[in-house]
């Protein structure tokens, strides 16, 4: 890992590499919500070969941290433009090469089974990438654009090949940043009484009615003591590096009552009929902002219409007498201010020696994604 960087990645990064029957290159860096998105592009090439079925990427920890939301295209015609949106997919985090590892004469070692981040290539609804195809492989990466040199793995019907292609590198500050985890998705049960009556096994998401009540909620501004560091681009007489900058977390917990009606039948009546489901939660969020006197919630007191709840799922059991209500609570986004630094603010740590420390991995956004079309030739200049 760099201490260091110049921001930037070299040209022949994007340069197509041939790993046993197919052809992989990375074809766009592109900032999105998050980090930047990643983009490789994976060919088919050689005839009669079997589908793709695993390949990893010998992504070092602890920059494995650093990766989420992974996705692939459908399967296209090598010789038709790229699709332009993105699908979730399984993925391993970490994930290994499958035995026997990379063959006799492989730049990274014969018998070598590389650890890092491991795609599952779809092959059900994305399509299997079979001879002639090609298909869009991305995750976002939560650094600034550094890349390095890794090995790779590419498997196919049971044979292994392995090369060298770019991937993003990182930079862990001494006093790095905890991303606190994910606790703003719920599961409620609503249980029938007797076994009179039932939750019928079809009922959907839209046939869950719910309210809430905002119970409590508080805001906890940062102090001089819960500075945390997290890289940055810096701009400086004509150059750009990434040092290690000092940001301050601020703190917004939220308390709801809330309480979802289940339909339900009776054996003397069918419709208009609920089971009930009630808790009490609490849904806290943190962001961070480079001035310790920047309030990223201008709404404190938030109103109903601030908070979203989004049912995700509903499960009912076999015999029908309960029925799990998966849900998850969002707050507004952030909202920093862009404004310079007070005067006389000392400047942050910059540029410190990597202290590795675990994080947390962001959520995955299970949406499909809209992307500008990409390709080998053509590629935003860096």
């Amino acid at each position: 890992m760099p201490e260091f960087n110049l921001q930037q990645v070299p040209e022949s990064c994007f340069e197509p590499v041939t790993i046993g029957g197919f052809v992989v290159t990375l074809v766009d860096i592109e900032p999105v919500d998050g980090g930047f998105r990643w983009i490789y592009r994976v060919d088919n090439v050689t005839p009669n070969s079997p589908a793709l079925s695993n390949w990893v990427l010998a992504i070092e920890e602890p920059c494995l941290d650093f990766i989420s939301d992974p996705r692939a295209s459908e399967v296209f015609l090598t010789t038709d433009p790229a699709p332009t949106e993105l699908f979730p997919v399984d993925f391993e985090n970490p994930g290994r090469t499958p035995q026997p590892g990379c063959p006799e004469g492989s730049p990274c070692g014969a018998g070598i089974r590389l650890d890092g981040f491991a795609f599952i290539p779809d092959q059900g609804e994305l399509g299997e990438l079979q001879p002639g195809f090609s298909q869009l492989f991305a995750f976002t990466f939560n650094q600034p654009q550094i890349a390095t040199t890794a090995c790779a793995s590419i498997s196919a019907g049971g044979v292994t090949a392995c090369g060298l292609i770019c991937v993003p590198d990182c930079i862990v500050c001494p006093d790095a940043c905890e991303c606190p985890e994910d606790n703003n998705t719920f599961t409620c049960t609503a249980t029938v009484p007797t076994s009179c009556f039932t939750i019928p096994e079809e009922v959907a998401t839209e046939d869950v009615l719910f309210g809430f009540c905002i119970v409590d909620q508080e805001v906890v501004a940062p102090t001089e003591e819960d500075v945390c560091q997290a890289p940055a681009e810096v701009f400086v007489c004509g150059q750009t590096l990434i040092c290690c900058c000092d940001v301050f977390p601020w703190t917004r917990t939220v308390t709801l009552d809330i309480q979802f009606n289940v339909p339900k039948t009776a054996d003397c009546q069918t419709e208009n009929l609920y089971e009930c489901c009630f808790e009490t939660i609490t849904v806290e969020q943190t962001c961070f902002t480079c001035n310790i006197d920047d309030n990223p919630f201008p709404e404190e007191d938030l109103t109903c219409e601030d908070i979203e709840v989004i049912i995700n799922s509903v499960v009912v059991n076999e015999a029908g007498t309960s029925a799990d209500i998966n849900y998850t609570v969002e707050l507004p986004e952030c909202e920093v201010p862009l404004e310079e630094p007070p005067v006389g603010t000392p400047p942050g740590n910059t540029c410190p020696p990597p202290a590795p420390a675990p994080r947390n991995t962001q959520p995955v956004n299970k949406t499909a994604i809209n992307m500008p079309t990409v390709n080998s030739a053509k590629r935003r200049k860096r």
